[in-house]
């Protein structure tokens, strides 16, 4: 905006100058959420287990599928790519094989 006086006011100057070197990647704010998604999913199929009952089918493709949303959120190929080898081994994945990746951390967890 240009002032009465011919120049330009503080706000203006922030626009002219563009998102600052220290701004987050515009992905970013998806990934943290898709991971906090996950984190949550985790967690209810950690609670499930410690509840003394085995996670039906559908909480472990509640898992699987915030699995593959994190990969879907990031722009790097190659994590992309092992956010969603991570779910499809979790979907086709066995009780036990399904705990262990939960509760030796392999899914990293926030």
């Amino acid at each position: 905006m240009i002032t009465k006086s011919g120049q330009r006011s503080p706000e203006s100057e922030q626009v002219a100058a563009g998102p600052s070197d220290a701004s987050p990647p515009p992905y970013e704010a998806a990934w943290e959420n898709s991971l906090n998604r996950l984190q949550n999913k985790v967690t209810a199929y950690n609670d499930v287990e410690q509840q003394g009952r085995e996670p039906t089918a559908a909480e472990a493709q509640q898992v699987a599928d915030a699995m593959q949303h994190v990969g879907d959120s990031h722009p790097d190929p190659k994590v992309k790519g092992d956010w969603h080898r991570r779910a499809a081994k979790f979907r086709n994945g066995t009780r036990s094989t399904r705990r262990g990746a939960v509760r030796e951390h392999r899914i990293p967890l926030l």
